[in-house]
């Protein structure tokens, strides 16, 4: 018995050695294996400082890979609460408001108090920020902001620093920073230099991955920019482990794409000897760089396209034209529905939007409206050029009869009781080579009251015009999709058939109504044409071409281009006719309060049709000028 009994014991302890070896071994595979990287860092935090580092953002390219939006060395000027001095908070925060005072640096300033006529008041506008402020400071009142100037006060020790505006400010830095610790973006290496000199304990300059737009104004409607996160965006994002001095998209494209770009912040460890000097940095935490956005977007395209959109609209300003400010082209790939050019006049400096905090003001202020994007977002009476539709309708719906069936002009449309539609001249009979050549209203009156308005939008909706078009970024929806709602005007549908009336459309839209019949096919437009790695050796994602055959017979889609073909050869649009290669076109003239839009569409070459441009000049009066939009656009797509 006693021998069983020791037996037993030496088995029990034999299975508790080994459980304890197998926990033993789990631990340490746990401690340097598993989660090797968690307990470094907490190794690492006994003797060293672990900062977050900022990821690389990837770039938005041309299709030809020409950089956008780049990447650059920046600077900006942390709060460093592990340096920072206890009990002399207040002292140094002071003297770096002096300093950034003395630079004329703006520090980020969202405290939601403010100083009126000596007094402390909320700022009504930052609620967002008055809850924030609530939920971090345990004030004694809630509803005095005094109360929350004494909580500060007391967690910096500025009891000695009386000034309101002074202590407005360091309470500002000290709340501002506990939501994001970047006291102040953008700063330039000379005052990155001054800074570093003055070495205020619990300040540091950072260097970080900052957007940099080397064409300034180049398609910034749709590049979009990126900013500091606020408090609101930082709840959005936090989820996704982004620090709170990231910057994010905010609109356009970077927003868009945020996910795509923003990439993944690393960690470095900074060790120090027991002197305080820092003996080595160490890379705990690689970065990993976001990927790049590759758009459809020619530069060389675009840039004609702005440019020429500019130099038109003033001349036609100089000429007279009342009102004459703004503008819109677009340019599409017949092919595949890429988007070539999307220029909108007036536009805006994005490398100064970043940098420059009053330029935003300047740009809401200025009554060009130069933030909005009109080639997608604003709609306009699209003039004869809406014609090219009307006379695929109705070649389709049997209402016009091929190219033999004429229609007599007399100068004015006299068919509705108590209504007259006059006409841009009296062109006697005429098939619809010569009218839509001479633009007649008469001719596509008559063929707008044979069609109605439930087949213009029925033939909108084949031409994927009929609303949004899809395209990635924002857009306007337009009224061609809506028309039958104003069935209770007799007259709509023949004045729809000339642009007017109800009808509104966005460049975007009346650029793809040329691409669709160019090429019979309604594509979906798109901006993005692949993801891509950050070196630009991988594809990530392709973006594939996506089209719906538009229900339209060949034959019938062919009369119609011949018609395009004809205003070039005998019609409004004779300055393409020695063009280098065979262009198809359509003009029009649009009434409205001001001056008469100009809006101008074409596709080229004739036999083989590559690009779709639309143009419109608001209030721009004079016909020629939006022509030589689409020719600068073409010479720039032709490198003519």
């Amino acid at each position: 018995m006693k021998a069983l009994y020791l037996r037993r014991r030496f088995i029990s302890l034999i299975v508790l050695i080994c459980i304890i070896f197998v926990v033993f071994i789990s631990q340490l595979v746990n401690w340097q294996i598993i989660n090797t990287g968690y307990y470094k860092i907490r190794a690492l935090h006994s003797h060293s400082y672990v900062l977050k580092t900022n990821p690389i953002r990837g770039e938005i390219l041309d299709c030809n890979g020409v950089g956008l939006a780049a990447n650059s060395v920046g600077y900006k000027l942390v709060l460093d609460d592990f340096n920072l001095p206890k009990g002399k908070e207040a002292e140094n925060i002071s003297k770096m408001l002096d300093l950034l005072d003395y630079l004329r640096i703006d520090f980020n300033d969202s405290f939601p108090i403010i100083l009126e006529n000596g007094k402390f008041i909320f700022d009504e506008s930052k609620q967002p920020e008055i809850e924030n402020l609530k939920k971090q400071f345990p004030a004694k009142n809630t509803s005095d902001p005094n109360s929350y100037i004494e909580c500060i006060k007391s967690k910096i020790n500025c009891e000695n620093f009386q000034n309101p505006k002074n202590l407005r400010n360091m309470c500002s830095i000290y709340y501002s920073t506990r939501v994001n610790p970047v006291v102040a973006d953008n700063i330039d290496a000379k005052a990155m230099c001054i800074i570093s000199e003055f070495c205020i304990p619990g300040f540091r300059v950072e260097i970080f991955s900052k957007r940099y737009y080397p064409f300034s104004d180049l398609a910034s409607h749709l590049l979009g920019y990126t900013a500091l996160m606020s408090a609101e965006e930082y709840e959005k994002y936090k989820e996704k482990n982004y620090p709170m001095d990231a910057y994010v998209g905010k609109t356009g494209i970077e927003k868009l794409f945020e996910h795509v770009l923003h990439g993944l912040g690393g960690q470095k460890a900074f060790h120090f000897s027991r002197e305080g000097t820092v003996t080595g940095v160490e890379d705990v935490v690689e970065s990993k760089p976001g990927n790049s956005v590759m758009l459809t977007i020619d530069s060389n395209v675009q840039k004609a396209a702005q440019e020429s959109l500019e130099k038109n609209i003033q001349a036609a300003s100089s000429r007279g034209a009342k009102g004459c400010v703004s503008g819109a082209a677009v340019a599409i790939n017949v092919k595949n529905g890429e988007i070539i050019a999307s220029a909108s006049y007036p536009s805006f400096d994005l490398e100064r939007y970043s940098a420059d905090k009053s330029y935003y003001n300047e740009l809401c202020n200025d009554k060009r409206l130069p933030l909005l994007n009109r080639a997608l977002s604003s709609t306009y009476p699209p003039g004869s050029t809406f014609k090219t539709l009307i006379s695929l309708a109705s070649l389709q719906e049997g209402v016009l009869n091929g190219l033999d069936e004429t229609i007599n002009c007399s100068g004015s449309y006299n068919y509705y009781s108590g209504y007259r539609l006059r006409c841009t001249g009296h062109h006697g009979s005429s098939n619809l080579l010569r009218a839509l050549a001479k633009s007649c209203n008469v001719f596509f009156a008559e063929l707008g009251r044979r069609l109605g308005l439930a087949n213009i939008v029925k033939y909108a909706n084949e031409l994927g015009v009929s609303g949004k078009t899809g395209i990635e970024l924002p857009e306007a929806d337009g009224t061609l999709g809506i028309l039958e709602k104003y069935s209770q005007y007799k007259s709509e549908a023949s004045q729809s058939a000339i642009g007017q009336g109800a009808v509104s459309i966005t460049p975007l839209q009346l650029a793809k109504i040329v691409s669709g019949i160019a090429s019979g096919k309604n594509y979906k437009v798109h901006l993005v044409k692949k993801i891509i790695n950050y070196t630009n050796s991988e594809d990530i994602e392709v973006f594939p071409t996506e089209y719906e055959n538009i229900n339209v017979s060949e034959e019938n889609l062919d009369m119609t281009r011949k018609a395009m073909r004809e205003v070039v050869l005998t019609g409004l649009a004779t300055d393409f006719k020695n063009y280098p290669v065979a262009v198809a076109a359509k003009t029009g003239t649009a009434q409205n309060a001001g001056d008469d839009h100009t809006t101008f569409v074409c596709y080229a070459p004739f036999d083989d049709p590559q690009i779709a441009v639309s143009v419109i000049l608001a209030n721009g009066r004079y016909g020629n000028l939006s022509k030589a939009v689409a020719r600068d656009i073409m010479n720039a797509y032709f490198k003519f």
